[in-house]
């Protein structure tokens, strides 16, 4: 099976291509969607992926989990299994369309994302951080999803990123951004 990815933010290509005030070093996490098909509408799942880099960067700045909130003991010890390679990943949140789930209720426990519903919905929308210490290139996102497909999708599955974005595509859109 083939499954497609769109990252629809162009911040990140800026970190990939190392345009302006952006740099690859900081590519420490990507917001993406999975497709069906090669049509935008028949979204299969979208994910967030962060590196290790983006997630001792979380923690420093107290923005993603807050300290003192019932969830952060176990974002920590999460943390501190995949810095000592104890875990691949850890799912922070799940997401389904008027609800989410935290951390404390992202165990698979054996089963696949798809399976921890919340009746009658299924999620569509997850939180992942991995146990990666180079920068979260496109290289690194398919690898990611061939290595954790099965675990997470319950099937084994072949990624292609669509609209990769071309270093003068990015500099065109960076020119054309008004933000900077």
């Amino acid at each position: 099976m083939k499954k497609y990815i769109i990252i629809y933010h162009t911040d990140y290509w800026y970190f990939y291509y190392n345009i302006g005030q952006f740099n690859i070093k900081n590519l420490n996490g990507v917001e993406f969607s999975i497709l069906n098909e090669k049509n935008e509408d028949d979204v299969f799942f979208n994910l967030d992926f962060y590196n290790i880099k983006g997630l001792e960067n979380m923690i420093e700045e107290n923005e993603y989990i807050e300290k003192g909130s019932k969830e952060y003991t176990t974002f920590i010890e999460k943390y501190k299994l995949l810095k000592q390679n104890k875990i691949d990943y850890f799912i922070s949140s799940i997401y389904y369309p008027y609800e989410y789930r935290s951390i404390n209720d992202c165990d698979l426990k054996n089963s696949t994302i798809f399976e921890i519903k919340s009746e009658p919905l299924k999620p569509n929308y997850a939180h992942i951080f991995i146990n990666e210490n180079e920068s979260v290139t496109p290289e690194k996102i398919i690898f990611w999803l061939k290595k954790l497909s099965v675990e997470i999708f319950g099937e084994e599955i072949d990624f292609e990123i669509l609209d990769f974005c071309t270093r003068a595509e990015t500099i065109k859109l960076y020119n054309t951004d008004g933000r900077f």
